[in-house]
């Protein structure tokens, strides 16, 4: 039997358009960081060397080389690039989940969408699995999170690039970081042994 195409709720639209919206400013963000990057490594005379090297760089590897460059400034530049790494990666783990692990779209009881999600990973030499849902709340929440680690970023390129009337860094805030992420995992081999019939 052929799959039929269902179209979507208005409220199934509205939030992947809002999913849609939270990885586009994600992308944008993430370009702001190699551009923050590429000020610090290269700041006299920028060009396509080392934008070679960075165009490459991982979101992980941005962190550790942001983090490691740091150590290269004084106060307060030093405290703001250790604490946009930390920033940007709490970020990364909220962004993975929401683009990678949603499955299909869901319906709660007063009518509002979800994303179903699930995640199966062999790390660590187990096999597990999470799943859960995304909420529009969690969507737009996430969007404000972006929102202002964006333009921590942008003033953080202001300062490096000596861009005029930039935000002076003894006045720029650092966010706070995100809560962690929670994922309750089940070991599934371990799920599956308990769920053999005994011997006997």
């Amino acid at each position: 039997m052929p799959l039929s195409y269902s179209p979507l709720k208005p409220e199934g639209e509205a939030f992947c358009m809002t999913l849609g919206h939270m990885l586009i400013l994600w992308n944008s963000t993430e370009a702001t960081m190699r551009l923050l990057l590429f000020g610090i490594v290269d700041p006299v005379r920028p060009g396509f060397k080392t934008d070679v090297l960075i165009a490459h760089l991982q979101n992980v590897e941005i962190v550790e080389s942001l983090t490691a460059m740091a150590d290269a400034f004084d106060e307060p530049m030093k405290a703001h690039l250790k604490h946009c790494a930390k920033l940007f990666d709490a970020n990364r783990v909220y962004r993975n989940d929401f683009a990678h692990d949603p499955l299909m779209i869901g319906w709660k009881e007063d009518g509002s969408a979800v994303a179903m999600t699930q995640t199966t990973t062999a790390k660590g030499g187990a096999l597990r699995r999470a799943q859960g849902e995304i909420s529009q709340s969690d969507l737009d929440q996430f969007l404000n999170q972006l929102d202002a680690l964006k333009k921590y970023i942008s003033d953080l390129v202001a300062a490096v690039w000596q861009i005029p009337d930039h935000l002076p860094l003894s006045s720029l805030e650092m966010p706070p970081l995100p809560d962690r992420l929670e994922r309750r995992y089940l070991n599934l081999i371990e799920l599956a042994r308990q769920q053999q019939p005994s011997e006997g």
